[in-house]
């Protein structure tokens, strides 16, 4: 049964973001997102690769590969170059009787080694292998400029808090000085008010002496 867990970017998780994957690359054996398989597809090495959908990866995802003989149930051991199949020892007394080219899966193993195909496929992995290195540097390069525009930004929120507070003191400056000024004409008015009141006063107090005596 095919999994519904997303399947994450290779690329992504080994630079430590966490993206799910909408393709699978089965020559690299890693999920791809968008942007990592646009990349992908533009790295020469890596053109010919076949990519397939997530959902089709899902579908195989967990198929084993099986070394028990399938028709007779025995360990598969050999290998017959002939018809460039696993045997197992009944498979061979019973099918490949006239194969010359029957040989041990150790021996195989040692002669693919050798192979040309081998060879390349190496030379594929050393030229991913560099390939993911520069994808690597790009994106240590891609992080830094990330540092420095979050550090620029930050020097403009800094400067635009300065010119506030300097723009709120000069604003404060001023309606105090209004302030002192409205103050000093109100008391000035009211000294002025209370002189006068006070001559009324005397006024008044003279007055009533002179009625009274």
């Amino acid at each position: 049964m095919a999994s519904d867990k997303p399947v994450p970017c290779g690329p992504c998780k080994f630079d430590d973001f966490t993206i799910d994957a909408g393709s699978w690359s089965t020559n690299c054996e890693e999920g791809l997102c968008e942007d990592c398989e646009n990349v992908h597809r533009k790295i020469k090495i890596l053109r010919n690769h076949k990519v397939i959908s997530i959902d089709d990866y899902r579908k195989i995802e967990n198929v084993s590969i099986s070394l028990i003989c399938e028709h007779h149930g025995e360990n598969l051991e050999l290998f017959c170059q002939s018809h460039d199949k696993l045997l197992c020892m009944v498979c061979v007394t019973s099918n490949h009787k006239s194969c010359s080219g029957v040989i041990s899966m150790s021996a195989a193993s040692k002669n693919a080694k050798q192979s040309t195909a081998l060879s390349d496929l190496e030379k594929e992995i050393q030229g991913t292998d560099l390939d993911a290195q520069e994808f690597t540097k790009n994106r240590e390069s891609a992080t830094k400029e990330i540092d420095k525009q979050e550090l620029m930004v930050k020097n403009i929120v800094f400067e635009t808090r300065t010119k506030i507070n300097s723009y709120l003191y000069k604003l404060q400056e001023k309606l105090l000085l209004k302030l002192g000024s409205i103050s000093d004409n109100c008391k000035s008015k009211n000294k002025e008010f209370l002189q006068k009141l006070e001559s009324k006063t005397e006024m008044l107090t003279k007055l009533k002496e002179q009625t009274f005596t």
